[in-house]
């Protein structure tokens, strides 16, 4: 059993290293420094002014350096459904909620996307019916 030690990676206090650190590590809730920050912030004005494949994007580059980070995939969840992605915003805003499981505001978007989806699909089946039907009032130009 390997102990934590006053070696260059230990503290001194001769315990193991998941005893001594492990727990802490493992509760630290982790946020974003500076850059990521202005990152983030950029990405959501992006978003705001519907510049959304944009806000993706940078959502994206943060993801990329940074995947603990709750309000990246959950922003990106919501950039996703403002497409109409209903795949890609269910999953990303689900991994959102894995990282933050007491959220509200996450369910209730996962809640808007499965209603989204749902409403989509209705609309789809609605037109292969109806539409049909008017095909024979159509003019080919």
């Amino acid at each position: 059993m390997r102990t934590h030690t006053s070696s260059p990676e230990g503290c001194g206090s001769g315990r193991r290293w998941k005893e001594c650190h492990g727990r802490a590590a493992a509760t630290r809730q982790v946020g974003p420094d500076g850059a990521t920050t202005v990152r983030l912030q950029a990405a959501l004005a992006a978003q705001h002014a519907g510049r959304i494949a944009e806000a993706i994007a940078i959502y994206d580059t943060v993801i990329a350096s940074h995947p603990e980070i709750f309000d990246a995939w959950h922003m990106r969840g919501v950039a996703h459904f403002q497409l109409l992605a209903f795949d890609a915003a269910e999953r990303d805003i689900r991994r959102a909620l894995e990282i933050e499981p007491a959220l509200d505001a996450a369910r209730r978007n996962l809640a808007l996307v499965l209603q989204g989806r749902r409403i989509a699909d209705e609309e789809a089946a609605l037109c292969r019916e109806v539409l049909p039907r008017y095909l024979p009032l159509s003019v080919d130009p």
